[in-house]
Formats: C-alpha cells, sequence, structure tokens
C-alpha cells in the first residue's frame, strides 16, 4: 500500500508506474495505485486527474457502471463543476447509444432514461421512444413519458410529444384512444373535444357508424358540461 512507504519509495513506485501504463492493456489497477501515492502526498489535484484517466480506462473496456461510479466519486467532491456534469451525461448517452447499436436494449433504454431524468432532453426522449420498433409498443411508452412530464410540469411540451407520437401513428386506433385519455385525465378539455371531433370523423369514414355516433354523443355530453 502507497500509505505505508516513505517518499523514496512512493517517487521510486511512481517511476515505475510511469512506464508501466503506457504499455499496460487494462490499466485501471495501475492507475488505482498511482491514485493513491496522490492521495498519500495530498495531491487533491493528481488524485483526481488520475481517477478521470480511470473513468476513460473503464470506457475504452466497454465498463459503462464502474466508469459512471468513479466519475460519480469524483462529482461528489465537486458537484457543482459544469464540465465534470456535462461528461457524465455524454458518456450515460455514449453508453445508451452503444447498447442500443448492439441491441441490447434493456440496458440501452436504462441508460437512456438515467440521462433523459438528468438533462430533461426531448430528443432523447424521442430516441427512447425510437428503441421500440412495435407501433404499440411506442405509443404506450410515448404516453408514460407525457404523463410523467405533464405531473412534473412540463404540460405544454408533454402535449406536444403527444401530438408528434401521434403524428408517428396518425391511423393508429390505440394512439388516437390513450392521446384522448391523456388530454380528459390532465383537464385538456379543448383538445379533448378536438380528439373527439377527429376519432368520430375517422370512425366514420371507416364505416364504423354505430360507434362513430357514440363518440359525437360522449362530444355532446362533454360539450354541455
Amino acid at each position: 500500500q502507497p500509505r505505508s512507504l516513505n517518499n523514496q519509495e512512493r517517487e521510486r513506485l511512481q517511476s515505475q508506474l510511469d512506464q508501466a501504463i503506457p504499455m499496460a492493456a487494462s490499466p485501471v489497477s495501475l492507475l488505482e495505485i498511482q491514485a493513491e501515492i496522490h492521495l498519500s502526498n495530498n495531491n487533491q489535484s493528481l488524485y483526481q486527474e488520475t481517477q478521470l484517466e480511470i473513468v476513460t480506462a473503464y470506457q475504452r473496456s466497454h465498463k459503462a457502471s464502474q466508469a459512471i461510479e468513479t466519475l460519480d466519486q469524483i462529482i461528489q467532491s465537486k458537484p457543482d463543476n459544469h464540465k465534470l456534469n456535462e461528461l457524465r451525461q455524454s458518456l450515460v448517452i455514449k453508453f445508451a447509444k452503444d447498447h442500443l447499436a448492439n441491441d441490447d436494449l434493456d440496458q440501452g433504454r436504462r441508460w437512456l432514461r438515467e440521462a433523459i431524468d438528468s438533462s430533461d432532453d426531448d430528443q432523447l426522449r424521442l430516441d427512447l421512444i425510437a428503441s421500440y420498433k412495435n407501433p404499440s409498443d411506442q405509443i404506450r411508452e410515448g404516453t408514460r413519458i407525457a404523463t410523467k412530464m405533464y405531473r412534473g410540469g412540463l404540460n405544454r411540451r408533454a402535449l406536444r410529444l403527444m401530438d408528434s407520437l401521434e403524428a408517428l401513428h396518425p391511423e393508429n386506433e390505440e394512439m388516437q384512444q390513450l392521446r384522448l385519455e391523456f388530454l380528459i385525465d390532465h383537464g385538456e378539455v379543448e383538445a379533448s373535444e378536438e380528439a373527439l371531433t377527429r376519432m368520430a370523423a375517422r370512425l366514420a369514414r371507416e364505416g364504423r357508424v354505430n360507434r362513430a355516433r357514440k363518440v359525437a354523443r360522449s362530444l355532446s355530453l362533454m360539450r354541455n358540461g
């Protein structure tokens, strides 16, 4: 352990590490020893620099969880460091996209959700929806996301997301039904009336007259309060 060494012994060990680390295929264990040396020398700057090198080493080895865990340890001591938080977000997004590209969908979605929670990025929300290939899964995930946004006070953006989702699936009955339920649940009366009107018109075009009449009655009841 570096802490048990005297200064001369630590310098000798550091010299050996300087030679070994660049040649190591997986240098994490060597970097951890180097970090301990800097900690023993009470050199916080070099200690954190080495910790960042460990993050990079984990990243190159595709060990996402370990990379993020190490970076989180650094961020704990500098919670307001914008660059460190940006680095974390970029790593999380990269890991998400790598997993999705390799068809590891569960892990990819897990990282995407984490990125969304820390960034509030609507494009990432759309990426998460698009990770589902089945239209029904896309619609349900999109509705879940929009509901969470609305409850979090992002009302207009949640409605825009539902509009974008409907634009992707304009003739999908499940989409129209879930959008209508979403609007009614959140008290969006005017938008609910528009959705019912469109639904009644679509059903009539499809020759589903009885169903269209029921929807029209629902619309009339809503308007009459």
